[in-house]
């Protein structure tokens, strides 16, 4: 109940918006009482970058269909270029020698698939890739 008239009701002079949930907590106080973030020492939410998440799924499904896709949604541009060629060289490969060229070129195509999908896990969990 108080949570729900905490969130409507106007800031005061002596309070602030908590950074994490956008609850308003007391100027003083250390942690915020709806989330437990520290708030203390912070400056005002308007001055934090909020990350943009990236979907594990969307991810995957990008690099299903052209491998390098999803590591560039996921904003590792380089490293999509890199297998995106990589991708056309090992096809390329497959066609000329289909035994070898063909296992290598799936096998890439994998890898592909579960860097996409961990990066964009991991950059969920961290807010940033690296």
């Amino acid at each position: 109940m108080s949570e729900q008239n905490n969130d409507k009701r106007e800031k005061r002079e002596d309070e602030m918006y908590c950074a994490s949930c956008g609850a308003i907590v007391k100027k003083e106080a250390e942690i915020c009482v709806k989330c437990g973030v520290r708030v203390k020492g912070l400056p005002p939410r308007a001055n934090y970058v909020i990350p943009q998440l990236k979907s594990p799924g969307a991810s995957l499904l990008l690099s299903f269909f052209i491998p390098g896709l999803g590591q560039i949604y996921n904003e590792e541009y380089k490293k999509g270029a890199v297998f995106m060629i990589t991708a056309v060289l090992l096809w390329k490969l497959a066609e000329a020698v289909s035994g070898i060229g063909g296992v290598l070129f799936f096998v890439f195509w994998g890898c592909n698939l579960y860097d996409a999908n961990v990066t964009a896990k991991k950059i969920n969990e961290r807010g940033f890739i690296k």
